[in-house]
């Protein structure tokens, strides 16, 4: 599965094989603007986390469109990358913050 953000408030998911879109958009609109940064976390199950300028990572479960988690960091979330422990990174105000979402943040 692959995600990409549609630049408003939504997520699309898409098969990776066939290149075919499926499911519903995932509407997440816990964020008060676009969408500036989207990943996908690996694991079981995979969680997608995106990031704003409204400064929140917000966690969500890719396959119901739930909201698993919250975290605020103060300003605009920049962008968003996996670093190879599984930590999510994310660019923000003060610089590079390592998040690891195993230990139940956010």
């Amino acid at each position: 599965m692959a995600t990409y953000g549609e630049g408003d408030q939504t997520v699309r998911r898409w098969d990776e094989a066939t290149g075919q879109s499926f499911g519903e958009p995932i509407d997440v609109n816990g964020h008060r603007g676009k969408i500036h940064t989207l990943v996908t976390l690996p694991g079981r199950p995979a969680r997608l986390t995106s990031g704003d300028k409204d400064g929140m990572l917000r966690v969500w479960d890719p396959l119901t469109g739930a909201e698993a988690g919250s975290l605020d960091l103060g300003g605009s979330v920049h962008d968003l990358a996996v670093g190879a422990s599984g930590t999510l990174l994310a660019a923000g105000p003060g610089g590079l913050h390592a998040i690891d979402l195993g230990a139940g943040d956010p």
